[in-house]
């Protein structure tokens, strides 16, 4: 039935319409339920810093006493992504000049079954082409390969850093990947395969890109904070953590924590948030990645898009526009640009598309304001100065994510009472990948000398 309108009065935009909409679909409980989502994710969050927990790494070095890049060496950078292998050759010339000689870049996943052997063949197949020369592979010793899925770390016998991979997905395809350990093997198979000296260790991209924050710092040593973060929104999402552990005899070293924070649960699911997850291939688990990533947050569009035509709020042609079946986040922006349809339907599709990345903005805020505050009480300063990586195509692009985030970490910071107790510094570093492992390689590996 058509809404009945009084005579004078002004109907409702297709904005209110939608808001509305919205509202009674629980779309906005994030805003309204703040202080107890808050304590929730703190709670969360603490579970993240157990000891126990494999995800995160121990330096027994504290922040302070890693001011340099360690002995000159080369380093080769292997960084396999959600989408892309990058690879760097980085050259160490002094404690604090560590140079990026050359860079690649590739689509490196096919429509395939992934075994340990084949993901190895693959990566060894764009190693050759970065490295042609026979007699570079030969003197190669260095390799840190950044695998950017959940995995369980631990430090082998020979000292360097090593982990088992415990999830491999989002769309990927595998066989014995999962459980599977992933340096040392990897390591073998390419010293049998020209590359006779090469020591291979293995990391998420989360410690990379947090221990990136610390090159930031030893670069510029006139800039000094107390700790580090780094946020990841791209492919996938993810925020690491980087504070001095202390007891009652002092530092224990630096803790770098990895908090897989898209696996938590304390978000209240909306409507369109309960029709995706039980439709998609991990029901009940990453709910809150599945609302800010890239990976997932299109297919949060098509869900709405698909009920607000189902709920007549939405005019049916604007699916001439598209092919659901295949849009992503890029296609959407495109469209977003599109003439060809009228104004009405596109301000319906630019609302659903800005609401979805305001809320992937403000979540990750309150997240990372209850990390900071955290890290605040541990470090027992008066004011704390964080360093902060941020990385990632969603946090580049999408439109209003960006802006989400800053005021939802400040207004968050204010309402906890730590506004003017926290100083933050984000940092877009070219090279993140490389600039991390170095200072990964420098002082989380300890060979053991024969």
């Amino acid at each position: 039935m058509a809404p009945v309108l009084i005579l004078g009065m002004v109907p409702p935009s297709v904005t209110d319409r939608l808001r509305s909409y919205f509202r009674r679909s629980s779309f906005y409980t994030y805003l309204l339920n703040v202080t107890s989502l808050s304590s929730n994710l703190a709670q969360e969050y603490q579970a993240s810093l157990d000891f126990s927990n494999k995800h995160n790494l121990h330096a027994v070095i504290p922040w302070e006493k890693m001011d340099s890049f360690g002995e000159a060496r080369k380093i080769v950078v292997l960084d396999l992504g959600g989408t892309n292998l990058n690879l760097f050759e980085v050259e160490i010339h002094g404690q604090k000049e560590a140079e990026v000689i050359r860079t690649g870049s590739l689509d490196f996943y096919q429509d395939k079954v992934y075994t340990p052997e084949i993901l190895f063949a693959d990566l060894k197949n764009q190693l050759d082409h970065f490295i042609l020369d026979s007699q570079e592979r030969m003197d190669l010793k260095h390799i840190v390969f950044i695998f950017s899925y959940q995995m369980d770390q631990f430090v082998r016998e020979d000292g360097y850093v090593d982990a088992v991979c415990t999830y491999f997905g989002k769309m990927r395809k595998s066989d014995g990947l999962v459980g599977a350990q992933i340096g040392l093997p990897f390591e073998k198979f390419l010293q049998q395969s020209g590359y006779p000296n090469v020591k291979v260790a293995v990391t998420n991209d989360t410690i990379i890109y947090g221990l990136a924050s610390k090159s930031y710092e030893i670069n510029h040593g006139d800039d000094l904070y107390d700790a580090g973060m780094n946020i990841i929104v791209g492919t996938g999402a993810n925020i690491g953590v980087l504070f001095d552990q202390k007891d009652e005899q002092g530092s224990l070293g630096l803790r770098v924590i990895n908090t897989e924070f898209c696996d938590y649960k304390s978000v209240e699911l909306s409507k369109f948030d309960k029709i995706f997850d039980s439709q998609s291939d991990s029901p009940g688990r990453y709910l809150m990645e599945k609302m800010i990533s890239g990976t997932w947050m299109h297919q949060i569009f098509k869900v709405i898009l698909k009920d607000l035509i189902e709920q007549k709020l939405i005019n049916p042609e604007v699916l001439n526009m598209m092919n659901l079946n295949t849009i992503d986040s890029e296609q959407i922006d495109h469209l977003m640009r599109s003439t060809d349809f009228n104004s009405e339907d596109k301000e319906a599709l630019y609302f659903i598309w800005r609401e979805i990345n305001k809320r992937g903005g403000n979540l990750s805020g309150m997240v990372m304001a209850v990390m900071m505050v955290d890290v605040y009480k541990k470090l027992g300063k008066d004011l704390a100065r964080i360093i902060i990586t941020e990385t990632g195509s969603v946090f580049k692009k999408n439109i209003r994510f960006r802006e989400s985030l800053f005021d939802s970490l400040d207004r968050e910071l204010g309402r906890l009472g730590f506004g003017d107790k926290i100083q933050y510094k984000f940092v877009n570093l070219s090279d993140r990948a490389a600039l991390g492992a170095v200072v990964f390689d420098t002082y989380f590996n300890r060979p053991k000398t024969k």
